[in-house]
């Protein structure tokens, strides 16, 4: 395991923080606890009230929600839960808390929107290369606890996102050449069910489009989402 921090690159109002974390997926997430602990405490401290924006939920009920969401991301990715007991363990907060984390998105009006992204393949545009892009809906109050963290994960695609620390994943690419820019749909959902974050991941850690929209369609996901993609094999929406 390795832990690489750059917070030299520029200033906190310009640039954001860079972590790079490397090993099995305990140690990854003790180094990223470890790493981004003040930033990952402050959103836990902060999530319910940024919920409760747009709905009144209590904290027990949105603990109860992310507890019952555990079993199924244990059935669904394994590694992914022990990753985040890792960073429970060396960031000082529970796993009921990080996961409170993932499920915020289930606790919102199914009428929510956000973002919009674009994703434009070699063939029409004059540089020959792809080009992924979103605005980013972020409430301001959350991008205290932004960072750029990149994984690189034993046996499986690096992988880079900028993202609110205590997140499995997020906006970002992997080096199989996969990217991922993602916004909100008005549609229904679950309240229990494998977290959007999961199966974005599982995304990162997949090769090529064919196994990306498997890591979708093997989750019983709780919320709808769009997911727009730029992958070896062209853009891709799912």
């Amino acid at each position: 395991m390795s832990l690489v921090e750059n917070s030299s690159a520029g200033s906190p109002s310009t640039r954001y923080r860079e972590i790079e974390v490397s090993g099995r997926p305990a140690d990854m997430g003790r180094a990223i606890g470890e790493a981004a602990r003040e930033e990952i405490r402050g959103f836990v401290e902060v999530a319910v009230e940024q919920v409760n924006k747009s709905v009144r939920v209590s904290r027990r009920k949105a603990l109860e929600v992310a507890a019952s969401c555990v079993p199924l991301v244990e059935s669904y990715a394994p590694d992914m839960l022990a990753e985040l007991r890792g960073t429970s363990e060396s960031a000082g907060v529970s796993l009921d808390d990080l996961m409170l984390l993932q499920v915020r998105n289930q606790l919102k009006p199914e009428k929510e929107t956000g973002c919009s992204g674009f994703s434009l393949s070699p063939p029409v545009n004059a540089t020959r290369r792809s080009f992924l892009g979103q605005n980013w809906d972020n409430d301001p109050a959350l991008d205290a606890f932004n960072v750029v963290l990149t994984r690189r994960p034993r046996g499986k695609p690096a992988l880079m996102n900028l993202t609110q620390a205590g997140l499995i994943a997020y906006i970002g690419l992997n080096e199989a050449g996969i990217g991922v820019c993602l916004n909100t749909l008005p549609a229904p959902s679950r309240a229990v069910g494998v977290p959007h974050y999961f199966t974005v991941r599982g995304i990162y850690e997949a090769t090529s489009l064919v196994g990306a929209v498997s890591a979708v369609r093997r989750a019983r996901r709780a919320i709808p989402a769009n997911i727009l993609m730029s992958t070896p094999q062209g853009p891709a929406d799912l």
